[in-house]
């Protein structure tokens, strides 16, 4: 997936260009649907019961509303949700702006000391 990436940003006609250079009218409602996948898709790690709160809740109903009532299986709508993070990060300058902050610069600095640790 990062050899796709890498490519894309590196072609002549760069294809992630055309979302960069979209009116403010458009790119406001586009990055809005991105995070809202990226939140919402993103944030169920399991399958079945006991995705929601604990171990006795059924499927949240907002997950169950966003994968069709389980149509659309859990790898599948993390896969998207991890792309349109990707997707984010490179065509938005907030989403750029927020990633190159010093919080999230020293979050990236300590992370894998923190998974070890972990």
């Amino acid at each position: 997936m990062g050899v796709i990436i890498s490519d894309l940003e590196n072609m002549v006609e760069r294809p992630l260009d055309k979302i960069r250079d979209l009116h403010w009218g458009w790119k406001i409602p586009f990055n809005g649907f991105l995070l809202a996948l990226i939140l919402l898709w993103g944030s169920k790690i399991q399958d079945g019961k006991g995705s929601c709160l604990n171990a006795y809740d059924e499927v949240c109903d907002i997950y169950n509303w966003m994968s069709l009532w389980g149509f659309l299986p859990n790898k599948l709508t993390l896969t998207i949700s991890s792309l349109a993070a990707i997707i984010l990060a490179l065509t938005s300058d907030v989403a750029q702006w927020v990633l190159g902050s010093a919080p999230m610069q020293f979050l990236g600095q300590i992370s894998y000391t923190i998974y070890l640790f972990h």
